[in-house]
């Protein structure tokens, strides 16, 4: 039983006035015996209990109407069985919460999961009346639209909903879902209201061992929630991905090595599964695998791009029951063409460095740098962000104008290489360039020299490398190891140094190449989105021998490669979610517009936020529908919707959410955790299967039959009853009570 209007039950003390008034007219009167009224005790003695019964009863009647007509007007509501049988129920509200994540299009011997789960919703709006408010919503919903859903304009209307709904690609978690219809129940005016969640019952839809701040307070209070499972007869399933790619530096013709996880969440374990990587198009490479009950294995694989530009690769399984978790999409960007700036005192100042860049006679990366000359006093007037990488060697001095512009150029995502030099005023690096980048001050060193000389004469002895960190990204891969030394050090030659200018790591930097004083050849510094090489010597022969030696033209090939690269990252998207990326725009036409193409063909135009110095911008779609490989492309006006036109400059991997591998069901011994954490009465609160005769228990624990209309003829009937027997009464028999 519910009250829907219970601040009336305060009425019910009103029933004590008739017993009130009864106990008043109790009073005993004085009796006087006479004696020519003795024969009257006999009668008296018969007729009094008669009269007693009757007070009893019109004292019982009024105060029964008086009961009667309060708990009318408190408008009782009754649920359960009898509901349906004594009158039709009030008007509910009632949202239907579709599971159409893709695990729905799993099969058994009834069908799809989504077919029947579309008929159990078409059965719940059956039972649907004309003045119910239903609301019939698909959890892929939820996650693009940010109101709250509208009533469906009839049940005839809704049911061709259901019937044009497909399972799709993007996997909400319900407790998301119930979070974007609570508002349908808080203004629902309806004294009824009924939540049904059809689902598969994942266990994961729901993360158990969480804790939730956020608790749903409207499905607590008044909400009757079912949720009703359809389940697959099969549950055995694999999952594809993520992948790790372990190679920075990606070159044409040279090995990349990456690891591929592949999930078992299933209770069954995985013999002799083939695990395949494509690039492009075709198989590139395939191995077996064996993974235990719930468990997941790490795949080794070595792939070698044969082009330059973005490579679209996946990984494939074998199929099993569910076929969109079994590829994981990635994408490798192979650098096409690489952008150096080189910026020096003088000419001599940038020789070396621009033949190491230009004449390195490595065929891999043969034409894929171009490199432009500058002295130092053109700084100024040019544009960084057309490069990706700034080589800075010998440079005299910085303007605070200078050091900003350098500052913000590698603060926005541009890399930097900086080579001191004789002619240096080394103090004003401190000042400028270095306090620019937020890196900590050098201190210049010299070979040490004997006690008691000049320290101005030539050295007696020099510097030399010290630490190499091997593991870096711009040494993986620089040296060929033959099979049996793999697990050897590299021996490198180390130049003869006899002065250096080196920053102290500190904890903003990476000693790369240390020195036998204990200082930093070679030291990485990270300033926000950028990363800068500073190098403790020239780039030429004043201090050292370093430009002479075999390891200075590689070196200076993989630092461009990889400061080049700096801002590139191996992105990897969930469907359903929005696209949020950053990344780098040299061409400053107005005019060009950009797109997001889905690997369906769908064009959503996307405007890039505000970009910074160094060309780098953000781009944020919206929320994906489908998975595969986006291409972002930059399309010029005049060239129309010609996709031959347009220049791609992205390629985004969305792919399917990890956790809908995971078929584990959640059991009915769980349902109360489940209640829990959702926010839900668990007494208000049942887990069903098909097999349960779900409409049956509905329309048991539906509530909402009122019942004030039976009160108030229960109430007249009383009071006609009052006043047939309020009239038996004589005048003076209530006298006769009385005494």
């Amino acid at each position: 039983m519910t009250f829907l209007n219970p601040i009336v039950l305060v009425g019910l003390a009103a029933a004590a006035i008739p017993v009130l008034i009864h106990l008043l007219n109790l009073r005993r009167l004085r009796t006087i015996e006479f004696s020519s009224l003795q024969f009257l005790k006999e009668l008296q003695k018969t007729s009094l209990r008669r009269l007693r019964i009757q007070q009893i009863l019109l004292l019982v009647l009024r105060t029964l109407l008086i009961v009667l007509l309060v708990l009318a007007f408190s408008r009782p509501a009754l649920h359960g069985s009898l509901a349906g049988v004594i009158g039709s129920r009030a008007s509910s509200t009632i949202v239907i919460l579709l599971d159409d994540s893709p695990s729905m299009r799993i099969r058994n011997t009834r069908g799809s999961l989504f077919a029947q789960a579309q008929d159990a919703a078409r059965e719940i709006l059956r039972s649907a009346d004309i003045d119910d408010a239903v609301f019939l919503v698909s959890l892929s919903s939820l996650r693009k639209e940010d109101s709250v859903p509208d009533p469906a304009s009839s049940i005839e209307s809704a049911m061709n909903s259901i019937s044009s709904m497909e399972v799709s690609q993007i996997s909400v978690p319900i407790r998301e879902g119930l979070q974007s219809v609570q508002e349908v129940f808080e203004v629902s005016p309806h004294p009824n209201n009924e939540l049904y969640i059809v689902s598969d019952g994942q266990k994961t839809q729901v993360p158990f061992g969480t804790t939730s701040t956020d608790t749903i307070e409207a499905l607590g209070r008044t909400v009757r929630c079912f949720f009703i499972t359809v389940p697959p007869s099969d549950r055995n399933n694999l999952g594809a991905g993520p992948i790790d790619v372990q190679t920075w530096i990606l070159v044409k013709n040279r090995p990349v090595y990456l690891e591929s996880a592949v999930r078992n969440p299933s209770d069954k374990a995985v013999q002799n599964l083939i695990v395949s990587i494509y690039l492009d198009g075709s198989r590139v490479a395939q191995q077996s695998v064996e993974i235990p009950p719930q468990g997941t294995a790490t795949i080794p694989f070595t792939i070698v791009p044969k082009r330059r530009g973005i490579l679209t690769a996946y990984v494939k399984l074998e199929d099993d029951i569910l076929e969109i978790d079994n590829s994981f999409f990635f994408t490798l960007a192979v650098p096409e063409v690489i952008r150096i700036l080189l910026v020096g005192g003088s000419d001599s100042d940038t020789r070396f460095p621009y033949s190491a860049l230009t004449l390195a006679g490595d065929t891999m990366a043969a034409g894929l740098f171009r490199v432009e000359r500058r002295t130092e006093d053109r700084l100024p007037f040019l544009d960084l962000a057309a490069y990706d990488a700034l080589v800075l060697c010998g440079v005299t001095d910085f303007s605070p104008t200078e050091a900003e512009q350098v500052g913000t150029y590698v603060r926005s995502g541009g890399g930097l290489v900086v080579f001191p030099g004789a002619g240096s005023d080394l103090a004003n690096y401190n000042e400028s360039l270095f306090r620019a980048l937020a890196i900590p001050r050098a201190v210049q060193s010299t070979g040490q020299t004997e006690r008691g000389r000049d320290p101005s004469t030539p050295p007696t002895s020099f510097l030399a490398f010290s630490l190499i960190d091997f593991s870096h990204p711009v040494f993986k891969g620089m040296f060929e190891q033959a099979d049996g030394f793999r697990n050897s050090t590299p021996s490198v030659e180390s130049p003869t140094i006899a002065t250096s200018f080196s920053p102290a790591p500190g904890p903003t930097g990476h000693s790369i190449i240390g020195l036998s004083d204990g200082k930093s050849f070679l030291t990485e510094f990270r300033p926000d989105n950028g990363r800068v090489f500073v190098f403790a010597v020239d780039a030429g022969l004043a201090w050292s021998d370093f430009a002479l030696k075999g390891i200075f033209a590689p070196l200076l090939h993989r630092s461009m490669m990889y400061l080049a690269v700096a801002d590139e990252k191996h992105d990897q998207f969930e469907v359903g979610k929005r696209i949020d990326v950053t990344t780098r725009f040299r061409s400053k036409e107005s005019s060009n517009t950009f797109f997001l193409l889905s690997p369906s063909g769908r064009e959503e135009r996307v405007v890039p936020e505000s970009g910074s110095p160094s060309g780098m911008v953000r781009i944020i779609s919206l929320p994906t529908t489908e998975t595969g490989i986006h291409t972002l492309v930059r399309r010029n006006p005049g060239h129309g919707s010609d996709n031959r036109q347009d220049e791609i400059i992205g390629a985004l991997p969305v792919n399917v959410r990890q956790e809908e591998s995971d078929l584990r069901p959640l059991s009915r011994e769980e349902s109360a955790e489940l209640w829990g954490y959702l926010g839900v009465n668990p007494d208000h609160a049942q887990l069903l299967e098909p097999g349960d005769r779900v409409m049956d228990v509905v329309q048991e624990s539906r509530f909402g039959v009122e019942l004030w209309q039976y009160l108030i003829a229960l109430a007249l009937l009383l009071a006609l009853i009052e006043m047939a027997v309020a009239r038996g009464l004589k005048p003076g028999d209530q006298q006769m009570a009385e005494s």
